[in-house]
């Protein structure tokens, strides 16, 4: 009987483990994304900020470019027409984030039906910087060069390698995409 509280134990702290999405979307109820089946890149406002790793940018720009081919676009060829442009935008914001690991100390009495009580729990631990990576999905329409839908999601980074960074640029973007075409409510 001692192993049902263990695996409850286990399965909430596996789940409290889980980071929560982040994706937002928002788009043009008014457009039928059904018709959008070519794109091409609007290279001029696509990328990162000043100082951003560019090679995270290109990866970002691959990642983006994978989704849109498995959304059955297509690339627009020099001489076609693209139904809408496609512009990215990855930028970086670092945050102090405090240890969760925290000790109290409590004082208290209890007399007549009353209870005093007074806690001060104090921080365990460093807070630390946490940077996080933004990355903004754009689809204009070409009738109208207006925004017809946008995507974001964030990504921490820290100290993980190229193939971790890329495979975590690579599963927020399909997030981003899990999400297109809108449903209509």
């Amino acid at each position: 009987m001692r192993l049902k509280p263990f695996i409850l134990f286990t399965f909430v702290v596996l789940l409290s483990a889980c980071q929560s999405t982040q994706v937002v979307v928002d788009y043009d109820t008014t457009t039928n994304f059904n018709s959008y089946k070519r794109f091409s890149w609007q290279e001029s406002t696509s990328g990162a900020e000043e100082g951003f790793d560019p090679l995270m940018s290109s990866r970002v720009k691959e990642a983006v470019n994978r989704e849109l081919l498995r959304a059955t676009f297509t690339l627009a060829t020099p001489t076609q027409q693209p139904d809408v442009l496609v512009r990215y935008y990855v930028g970086t914001y670092a945050r102090s984030e405090e240890s969760n690991t925290r000790g109290s100390i409590g004082l208290g009495s209890v007399g007549s039906r009353t209870a005093v009580g007074i806690s001060l729990s104090l921080p365990l631990g460093q807070s630390k910087v946490v940077k996080e990576a933004q990355i903004m999905v754009d689809l204009i329409g070409t009738e109208d060069n207006k925004l017809k839908w946008r995507g974001t999601n964030r990504i921490k980074i820290s100290d993980q390698t190229p193939d971790e960074i890329t495979a975590l640029i690579n599963a927020a973007v399909a997030e981003i995409f899990s999400q297109y075409p809108p449903i209509a409510s």
